[in-house]
């Protein structure tokens, strides 16, 4: 589930992620430092699954979004959660080592973004049978969760990124926040902020914004409305 904004500008490049997901579902440990395969990341731990929808290296940063191109029917159970893929991303080189050397086997389809060190920032979707790797050299981009939101409605959000976009040609983070928040297709099931009688809805936004050799990222739980904070620098 989920959506994902990319704004890439000469010295930033700004990830902003609405995380949607059952409020029946444990809630997730606040963000801080963990310890993985001998490197510092930094996100808010899945307690159910034990992983991530996004999470920083010191360096790099991966977002996942559950589910493939289109909607899947459900074929598990699966070997793991796909929220330990973000992190098992962040143990390689970079993302072309990832897609070589990982086992994709009997996971659900899911995509991630990955920003590698070098600020390349590469595409991954799992279909459930192949990965498909995507060079992303667009400026601007938006991901809507295939799992939640059909070809009509991503569209629909895409077009009101680019309305955004008209009148913010190089918006910053706080605004990009605020889109997340405000963002508005029509209708409360599909709104950026989102909220279904299923229980599904819109739980946090996660945002990190890149430099050269550091990062900020803003960790917002709108359910307890606390605020979350780290930067970093490689040159620390």
């Amino acid at each position: 589930m989920c959506t994902l904004t990319l704004i890439k500008k000469t010295d930033q490049i700004i990830l902003t992620h609405n995380r949607d997901e059952n409020i029946n579902r444990p809630s997730p440990l606040d963000p801080q430092w963990h310890m993985h395969e001998g490197q510092k990341l930094w996100y808010p731990k899945d307690e159910k699954g034990g992983g991530t929808w996004m999470a920083c290296s010191e360096d790099a940063v991966v977002c996942l979004l559950n589910g493939g191109f289109e909607k899947h029917e459900w074929a598990g159970p699966y070997r793991h959660s796909r929220g330990l893929v973000p992190l098992a991303a962040l143990a390689f080189k970079n993302t072309l080592d990832f897609v070589e050397s990982y086992d994709f086997s009997n996971l659900e389809p899911f995509t991630i973004v990955h920003i590698n060190s070098d600020r390349i920032i590469y595409a991954v979707v799992w279909d459930g049978n192949k990965a498909h790797v995507r060079l992303v050299e667009e400026e601007t981009a938006i991901w809507s969760s295939s799992t939640l939101y059909n070809a009509s409605i991503r569209a629909d959000r895409s077009a009101i990124f680019q309305s955004f976009l008209r009148s913010k040609v190089q918006p910053s983070p706080k605004e990009m926040v605020n889109f997340h928040n405000i963002a508005d297709v029509g209708n409360t099931e599909n709104n950026l902020i989102m909220k279904r009688e299923s229980g599904v809805q819109t739980l946090s936004i996660f945002q990190v914004a890149l430099g050269a050799t550091n990062f900020e990222a803003n960790y917002l739980d709108l359910q307890t409305n606390n605020d979350f904070f780290e930067a970093h620098s490689q040159m620390a």
